[in-house]
């Protein structure tokens, strides 16, 4: 583990790298920030004026605003895959060396991560989406909060058509009721892709009784 962590490879590539970088060269110049946001909700855009999935429909109209981090390419893809399935113990601090917090992230009452079903973590070794969480509940000194759970076990969304994502995911959240104070949540995920895992947690959210919702995603 210790040589896994301290060698002079990439996490991403396996190519050379020092070892106190996030990732080689390569790589990193292959990373893509969102130059480009909505207006309205802040959901990252390809290019400027382009139709935005919030306001289209695609995703809840309950979410008030939404942020990813980096495009989902061919290198940010490699980590999260390599973080979740086999156990790549360096990617957890690569991660935490990319992640920054948008400006236009505000005060929040408390975090949430989209749960993994407790059989997953039998087979991953790190949720991305937990650590993202970490970082912005230290940064923004707000509490990270388990009320919403999976109570279900799903397929993998990234192993079934885009079409029957949805089904996958319905009904398989439960969210425990937000104490009195508890209105402006967080919602934090690893990768945004057709929304529908995300849609479902911000509709359990709502019905426990968040009131502003913003999401935050590592990739879309």
């Amino acid at each position: 583990m210790l040589n896994e962590i301290f060698s002079g490879k990439c996490p991403a590539c396996s190519g050379a790298a020092a070892i106190n970088a996030a990732l080689c060269d390569e790589c990193m110049s292959l990373l893509h920030q969102f130059n480009y946001f909505c207006g309205r909700c802040a959901f990252p855009l390809s290019r400027p004026g382009a139709s935005c999935y919030r306001c289209k429909g695609k995703l809840s109209k309950r979410i008030t605003n939404i942020y990813a981090l980096y495009h989902y390419d061919k290198v940010v893809r490699n980590m999260i895959l390599q973080l979740k399935f086999h156990y790549h113990i360096r990617l957890k601090y690569t991660l935490k060396q990319l992640i920054f917090l948008p400006n236009f992230i505000t005060k929040y009452d408390g975090i949430v991560t989209v749960p993994s079903h407790f059989l997953r973590h039998f087979v991953r070794f790190y949720h991305p989406a937990d650590i993202l969480a970490e970082y912005a509940a230290y940064k923004l000194n707000i509490p990270i909060l388990h009320n919403l759970k999976r109570v279900r076990y799903t397929k993998f969304q990234s192993h079934i058509l885009r079409a029957d994502r949805k089904e996958n995911v319905k009904k398989a959240f439960y969210c425990k009721k937000f104490k009195s104070h508890i209105k402006n949540i967080l919602l934090v995920d690893d990768i945004l892709t057709t929304g529908a895992t995300i849609n479902e947690c911000v509709n359990e959210l709502y019905t426990a009784g968040a009131g502003r919702i913003d999401v935050l995603v590592f990739a879309k």
